[in-house]
């Protein structure tokens, strides 16, 4: 019967950290919609305007500052992470690039190209580092 009860323990120690883990991911998907063009520009067609990018982007931002609450408070560990930092950082480099008036627009987004040229090889390499080393902490314990 102990056997038993301790296999269940671990079964069900093992289910949680796999949800902590999903968040993680979920938390990954969120921030890397900051760097996905179709996402913040919508299809060419669409032609959004400069309040609606910035929508899209403020919209990504509070999903991503939502799972953030979730994951320091659920995994104490992890929470003090520098990748947390970095997109704090570029989230809000990007929210200033689209602070402009609607006649602005063709500046705003010729600069919000450049910005993910700039950042999102980098953002992918620490994106990757981050969630291994995220893996082992949760599933190494």
């Amino acid at each position: 019967m102990e056997k038993i009860n301790s296999k269940l323990l671990n079964l069900n120690n093992n289910r949680e950290k796999e949800k902590l883990f999903e968040i993680y991911f979920s938390y990954l998907d969120e921030t890397q919609k900051i760097f996905d063009t179709l996402y913040i520009l919508g299809m060419p067609e669409e032609n959004r305007s400069i309040t609606n990018i910035f929508s899209a982007i403020e919209s990504c931002h509070l999903n991503i500052l939502s799972k953030k609450r979730r994951l320091i408070f659920l995994d104490k560990d992890n929470s003090n992470d520098d990748f947390f930092q970095y997109i704090e950082e570029k989230t809000n480099e990007i929210l200033k690039i689209v602070m402009v008036n609607e006649d602005q627009k063709q500046d705003a987004v010729s600069l919000l190209f450049m910005f993910w040229k700039k950042h999102v090889k980098e953002y992918n390499i620490k994106a990757l580092v981050f969630i291994t080393e995220i893996h082992k902490s949760i599933f190494q314990k």
